[in-house]
């Protein structure tokens, strides 16, 4: 990027990602499209090694990396980007609390196939809702003693934005929504609480809707001789054309 705000497509600068408890480097993620102009920057060329695949370390180096764009750099929209058909990158990206923008089609070509990219955002104003999950997700009172986690970052991250919820820890159920308290006959007034739930009941619109279909005009009485057209039959009645 120059001193003017405008992109520059050089040469990347690759950030390594060292576990620290062996202080090995095993992996790598990449600044990309830097927009200072616009704050914008894009989070790519991810590459997590077999060690490093599914690990702790993984969420933490992406909670460092957005935690410096959204905060540190101060930028407003922060990029994920993949291929459509990349179902585990999908995953991850809704997992940390990107918001899918849609596909593009026909975006590039790679390797002689035509590709569909999917777009996800965060924006600063949302950061705050995914970086609670992921301070939660990395507390240590979220993993067991051999380092498996109690609770998913996906279950934390719904829990957050869905604001009311809270997320049922060790449980692979998912969320557990908040109770309400009823009054029973039997047990003789005292309060019990069963799950709230949400329904949405079907009502018919009052009147004609915008997509109705126009009615049926009625045939005007012509002079005597002339053709007749009779409206459309109901179901039952013999079918009828055009008379004289």
């Amino acid at each position: 990027m120059d001193g003017g705000g405008r992109r520059i497509d050089g040469p990347a600068v690759l950030f390594a990602v060292i576990d620290p408890a062996t202080g090995r480097v095993e992996g790598r993620q990449t600044p990309m499209r830097i927009a200072p102009a616009h704050r914008s920057i894009e989070i790519g060329n991810i590459y997590r090694g077999p060690a490093m695949a599914g690990a702790r370390v993984a969420t933490e180096a992406m909670y460092l990396f957005a935690a410096w764009v959204l905060q540190d750099l101060g930028y407003r929209r922060y990029e994920w980007k993949c291929d459509a058909l990349n179902a585990p990158s999908r995953r991850a990206a809704e997992r940390f609390g990107f918001t899918w923008e849609g596909h593009f089609r026909r975006a590039v070509i790679v390797r002689g196939r035509t590709r569909a990219t999917a777009w996800f955002t965060m924006i600063d104003e949302e950061w705050p809702v995914p970086k609670v999950a992921c301070e939660r997700w990395l507390g240590p009172g979220n993993f067991y003693a051999r380092g498996r986690q109690r609770t998913r970052l996906s279950e934390l991250t719904a829990a957050a934005l869905a604001g009311w919820a809270t997320p049922s820890p060790g449980r692979a159920s998912g969320l557990r929504t908040r109770p309400r308290t009823m009054r029973g006959r039997r047990d003789g007034g005292a309060e019990r609480t069963k799950p709230h739930r949400r329904t949405r009941r079907h009502r018919p619109p009052a009147g004609p809707g915008p997509h109705a279909p126009p009615p049926v005009p009625r045939p005007r009485a012509g002079p005597p001789g002339a053709a007749r057209v009779t409206s459309p039959p109901s179901r039952g009645r013999p079918r009828a054309g055009i008379s004289r």
